[in-house]
């Protein structure tokens, strides 16, 4: 399927990857006055997201860590003031992200415990 991101292009890989991550700060800059300021926090679980299924990850693996993510700094970010809300939110979830993206323990250990499956790194090759 051309929209799944598991068949992009490397190129155009590390491009949306990009774009996601430049649009970050832009997005909370335009949304600072509005009520859905914490709106454009979701794109921190999509590049993270992203990057697993660049992998050819199962979209259930991703969404088992992403939506969680997001859900927290949704929830913080609504019922904690600013600035303690922010931090409180966004701390965690960037060690979360860090965790799951650069396959630290703690992916072993939700793949182990969590979904109960074998590690990715278990698995043959895709395409081998």
């Amino acid at each position: 399927m051309a929209l799944d991101p598991a068949n992009w292009r490397e190129s155009v890989q590390v491009r949306v990857l990009w774009i996601c991550i430049a649009a970050l700060p832009i997005l909370l800059f335009l949304f600072a006055k509005s009520p859905l300021w914490f709106l454009p926090m979701a794109l921190w679980p999509l590049i993270g997201g992203l990057t697993w299924r660049y992998d050819a990850l199962p979209w259930t693996d991703i969404a088992s860590w992403t939506l969680p993510a997001a859900l927290w700094l949704v929830v913080i970010v609504v019922t904690l003031p600013l600035p303690v809300g922010a931090v409180v939110a966004v701390v965690p979830v960037a060690a979360w992200l860090y965790a799951f993206m650069f396959w630290t323990r703690v992916t072993s250990w939700w793949y182990q415990r969590v979904l109960r499956k074998p590690h990715p790194s278990l698995r043959p090759p895709r395409g081998g």
